[in-house]
């Protein structure tokens, strides 16, 4: 009865714990209810964009620590960090072994990925565990990054005083209230306690003198890396070093951008290294980088030109200000407004993360411009620059620009002439040339052949007409032509024409963007890249490989090209990753294969000649149920915009 009584108050604690989980996370039983353990508790799903519950099956725990502490999530890029998160974010049961050094890389990551409130909860639900640690630590940080230094202050002052960490915040808390001994004696016993911050003992006791009003104090440089670093260098005003912004985590910049005493330029830095990562919206960081352009101040009449206050010179204005004037310009031709908005994009290309934030930015701008004859040659550019912007309705209409060669004439400037005449239309011929009514005879101009005219076809009908009556006057006593004349059509305009080869790797750009699935549209792309093939063999390669790897249906054709010019052999060590990630892919080991697979995509690029492994990573997380995840990176990985220069050749 007792141990009947135990089970079953367990029960009911796991249940308890069940029942106060937030709405999105995802429970998953190692076994017996009461066996329920840290990996067990998910946030996503195969349902939801991640992983099965089975997908630690056939993993060793220390296979899992070993991946998980080779990764730093700040150095991926976003499509790896979306991969990324959809892995550790995934719930199932725990891998075999001891689960505690892979718990913990497993929360770093959770928190170097912004997903704090998670890895929080995750502390919350296991708070005696080996590898736990006190949530409360973590809140406190993040109440010194965003500037709540009394709330921080608060839950320190109630936490364990034998702790390095407290310790080092308690000095921090110190040095805020400019109590210098009180600050330098709590570094000291941090020090002691195992804290090895260099920075911090030095810090503490500057800021405690500054904001004592200490003004002599020589000041440490400043350091964004943790809340409670971030406090103290924006209590002090600590000089900045440059670069200083790059330490932190996206999510940390983000609370640097908003704080109101940190210095402009950092504030500024901070927004768009989190928005470039993707943590601030696009619109928020065009606040930033587009200001309003002056008004041109009113002309004092009492001064000459050369002393009249002139508003800010467009040199002062940056490409990507000048690019967004131009499209209010009225003075500005269309075509002349489409080259500054492209241009502008020019000097980020190099740099993906740059690049994409730019051209959202600019993305109602690059919307705003219609597709013409005068804008048609850029084509290829507004492709580029909506799949860097995520519009893949833009990118289409510009893509399908490229197939017009808008090369009809336009229609003659003719002044309406004054005959006199009842308006009555002319038979219009099936070739499109105007039919004119003899002289005399009345003129239609309602419809041809049944078909409404444009109104600058009823004005070529009356310029006809007129023509005609004057050369019946000159031509007094002469028979009047049999039958209708016909004017010679005008000859058509130079065609606007891009190569093949843009037209079949912007194709294979919108099917890597689009997350559906398309055979009809895939096959005429491959189809395509395969002529492509006998003038640009290598790059052609490259996309047909790729595409294979992420699960396209290749033709005969297309294979044989791929098997061709794979003349790059993998090193040894490649080979190695390669095969740990096929037999754990074998073996229904996902989690470990597509964590082997995230590894090899963040080492490799396709432009290096890695396309065995590339291709294998791809293939390995497309059968793992990640498909769109590996048809992001690959989009990364091929964007033009990536490089320096766009690799037309």
């Amino acid at each position: 009865m007792l141990k009947y009584a135990k089970r079953f108050s367990a029960s009911l604690l796991v249940l308890a714990a069940l029942s106060s989980a937030p709405s999105n996370a995802q429970i998953v039983s190692s076994g017996s209810l009461t066996e329920v353990d840290p990996w067990g508790v998910g946030w996503k799903s195969s349902n939801t964009g991640g992983l099965g519950s089975n997908l630690w099956s056939a993993t060793n725990a220390s296979s899992v620590y070993e991946l998980l502490g080779s990764i730093d999530a700040n150095q991926l890029t976003p499509a790896q960090a979306n991969l990324l998160r959809a892995i550790v974010l995934s719930g199932g049961k725990a891998p075999a072994g001891s689960i505690d050094e892979a718990t913990t890389e497993r929360l770093r990551l959770l928190r170097e990925l912004g997903e704090t409130k998670n890895a929080t909860n995750l502390l919350q639900r296991f708070p005696n565990e080996s590898w736990s640690e006190d949530p409360r630590k973590f809140e406190a940080d993040m109440d010194f990054a965003t500037g709540d230094n009394k709330r921080a202050c608060a839950t320190v002052d109630a936490a364990p005083s034998d702790d390095s960490f407290w310790q080092s915040l308690r000095a921090t808390c110190f040095a805020l209230a400019g109590n210098a001994t009180a600050a330098n004696l709590s570094a000291e016993m941090a020090v002691s306690s195992g804290e090895e911050d260099p920075w911090l003992f030095e810090a503490v006791s500057a800021v405690a003198e500054v904001i004592a009003g200490n003004e002599n104090t020589k000041l440490p440089a400043a350091n964004y890396s943790t809340g409670a670093t971030i406090a103290l260098s924006l209590a002090a005003k600590l000089p900045p070093e440059a670069d200083s912004v790059t330490s932190l985590t996206p999510q940390y910049a983000a609370f640097l951008a908003q704080r109101a005493d940190a210095p402009e330029d950092i504030r500024k830095e901070a927004l768009l290294y989190a928005a470039r990562a993707g943590v601030i919206d696009a619109q928020t960081a065009r606040k930033a980088l587009i200001s309003p352009k002056p008004t041109a101040p009113t002309p004092d009449p009492n001064l000459p030109a050369d002393k009249q206050v002139s508003a800010e010179s467009d040199i002062m204005r940056t490409p990507l200000e000048r690019a967004v004037d131009s499209v209010t310009n009225p003075d500005i031709e269309l075509k002349d407004k489409a080259v500054k908005l492209i241009a502008a994009l020019v000097p980020a290309r190099g740099n993906a993360q740059e690049f994409a934030l730019h051209a959202k930015v600019l993305l109602p701008e690059l919307k705003s411009i219609p597709q013409t004859r005068e804008t048609a040659p850029l084509s290829p550019a507004f492709v580029e620059a909506a799949l860097a912007a995520e519009d893949l309705a833009l990118a289409q209409r510009w893509r399908d620009t490229m197939n017009n060669p808008f090369d009809d004439p336009p229609p003659a400037p003719i002044q309406a002439p004054n005959t006199g005449l009842t308006p009555t239309i002319p038979a219009q011929p099936q070739t499109g040339s105007t039919a004119i009514a003899p002289a005399g005879q009345p003129i239609n101009l309602a419809q041809s052949a049944g078909q409404p005219l444009t109104l600058d076809e009823q004005l070529q009908a009356l310029n006809n007409a007129q023509n005609s009556g004057q050369n019946s006057t000159a031509n007094a006593g002469q028979s009047p032509p049999n039958g209708p004349m016909t004017l010679a059509p005008a000859p058509k305009l130079q065609p606007i024409l891009h190569s093949d080869w843009d037209k079949a790797r912007l194709d294979a750009l919108i099917l890597l963007a689009n997350p559906k699935k398309d055979n009809k549209t895939s096959a005429k792309v491959v189809s395509n890249l395969v002529i492509m093939a006998e003038t640009h063999p290598i790059e052609a390669n490259r996309y047909l490989s790729i595409l294979s790897g992420i699960g396209y249906l290749m033709s005969p054709d297309a294979r044989d090209i791929i098997a061709k010019y794979q003349n790059t052999a993998p090193s040894l060590e490649q080979v190695l990753a390669d095969y740990k990630m096929a037999n754990a892919r074998r073996d229904n080991a996902v989690g470990e294969a597509s964590l082997r697979a995230l590894i090899t995509l963040r080492d490799t690029t396709p432009q290096d000649g890695d396309l065995i492994p590339y291709t294998n990573a791809l293939s390995t997380l497309g059968q793992n149920g990640l498909t769109n995840n590996a048809k992001a990176i690959a989009l990364e990985a091929l964007a033009p915009w990536a490089q320096k220069q766009s690799n037309n050749n």
